[in-house]
Parts: C-alpha cells; sequence; structure tokens
C-alpha cells in the first residue's frame, strides 16, 4: 500500500469512526447496541492511530509518537499542539468511557461520570477529527 492509499484509508477509518460514534449517540437508551457500537469506534480509532504511525513512519521517517514529543519541546504550530492534545484526551476518554460504562453495566453506578465523560469526549473528538486533515 502506497503512502497516498494509506493516507485516505486513515481519512476515512477516522470519518466511519466518528459516523459510529455518532450512531452510538442515537442508541445510547439500547445497552444491548450502544455498547458494542461503541466498542467498534473504539477499535476503529486504534487501527486509525496504528495507520497514523505507520503513515508517519514512511513518510517522515519517524512516528508520530516521536514526532509529538518533539512537537511539545515547542516546535510546533497551535493547530498541531490542538490536535494532539485533543486526541490524547479521546483515548482518556474512551478509557473513562469503558470503565463508567463497566460500572453501569454491573449496575453500581457511574451513570453521571459516564455522562460528563461523553459531554467532554464528543466534542474533543469532533475537534481532532477536523484539525486531523490538516496534519
Amino acid at each position: 500500500m502506497n503512502n497516498e492509499t494509506l493516507s485516505m484509508v486513515a481519512k476515512v477509518l477516522n470519518t466511519a469512526a466518528l459516523l459510529v460514534i455518532g450512531y452510538g449517540l442515537l442508541v445510547r437508551r439500547k445497552p444491548s447496541v450502544h455498547i458494542p457500537v461503541m466498542l467498534c469506534a473504539f477499535a476503529m480509532d486504534t487501527i486509525n492511530v496504528l495507520l497514523v504511525e505507520i503513515y508517519a513512519r514512511s513518510t517522515k521517517g519517524a512516528g508520530a509518537v516521536e514526532q509529538t514529543v518533539g512537537l511539545m519541546g515547542g516546535s510546533g504550530s497551535m493547530l498541531q499542539y490542538v490536535h494532539v492534545s485533543t486526541s490524547v484526551l479521546c483515548l482518556v476518554g474512551y478509557a473513562v468511557a469503558i470503565v463508567t460504562g463497566r460500572q453501569l453495566l454491573k449496575g453500581v453506578g457511574g451513570r453521571g461520570a459516564h455522562r460528563v465523560n461523553a459531554t467532554l469526549f464528543l466534542p474533543t473528538r469532533l475537534v481532532s477529527y477536523v484539525t486531523s486533515f490538516w496534519m
């Protein structure tokens, strides 16, 4: 797979994951549908991170993680800082959603935290998505 194809696949997967998240939001009151849909979105985003890492290594000689470390050293633009920050927050949001979702599933609480996380996660994921097209 050449670099242009890899970049296009990553963008399509990113868009598809966002659409899946949107569907997951629509079916949030149906746990039997919501849970697998959101886990699918998480898997899609995880695969996308791996694709971005492969793409960065093949085009820039350094992976996205190494570039991020360099970026945090002060060599990046505001757009890069926003993208990296929101992308990291999305990963944190997924982790919180999984933990609080499991609590809900077990019936031991977590609804408030799950809702707050969703309220923060959705706009953060949207900003990460929009800024990804300029990376």
